[in-house]
């Protein structure tokens, strides 16, 4: 419902759909926002009474419960060059996008320089080095996530790209003072209608 916003006043059946959950989870999730105070029913129409808060609440259940869930592994690029032009010349397939630091270079038209780079794939390991050329390394500036959802297949602005919103959350979860401040970035070009 937040990367969708007409998904809100769909179906409860629509909305378990492109979900991927249990129609009875959709009633309990939207009952408690109502309880919550953060989504109320007008006339009919679901409104959130409180967009930032809602947004807020999701990257933070997201970056502590969500993402240390996602069976992650580190990497480093075979060809050090990879790091400052060539991750963007990868050829990645439909089962892969970028999330973080590269989606937002992407997103933003190449305003952030990637430093630590974010893949969310379902490929398997094998296939991900071979194609992106990397090699294992615990220390490793290229993270490969194996996503829970649909994430890869969302509408989004950037086909190489996760959606914004996860993205945003990738660089929210950092200590980084320039991520943040990329987050903000993509929060107003993308995210505006959370606020």
């Amino acid at each position: 419902m937040l990367s969708k916003p007409a998904l809100l006043q769909a179906s409860y059946r629509a909305m378990a759909e492109q979900a991927q959950v249990a129609l009875g989870s959709v009633s309990i999730l939207l009952r408690s926002l109502q309880q919550l105070g953060l989504l109320r029913d007008e006339s009919g129409k679901r409104r959130w009474t409180e967009p930032a808060q809602v947004l807020r609440r999701w990257v933070d259940a997201y970056c502590e419960v969500v993402r240390p869930k996602l069976a992650a592994q580190r990497y480093r690029w075979l060809d050090s060059g990879m790091a400052r032009q060539g991750w963007q010349h990868l050829e990645l397939g439909p089962d892969m996008a970028w999330g973080g630091e590269p989606a937002a270079h992407l997103l933003l038209e190449g305003y952030l320089l990637p430093e630590y780079f974010t893949l969310y794939t379902t490929a398997a390991r094998g296939e991900v080095m071979r194609r992106l050329r990397l090699v294992p390394d615990a220390n490793g500036k290229v993270e490969v996530l194996r996503p829970m959802d649909t994430t890869l297949g969302a509408e989004k602005p950037q086909p190489h790209a996760v959606h914004p919103l996860l993205a945003y959350a990738d660089l929210i979860r950092t200590t980084d003072p320039r991520n943040r401040e990329v987050a903000q970035l993509l929060h107003e070009q993308y995210l505006s209608y959370l606020t």
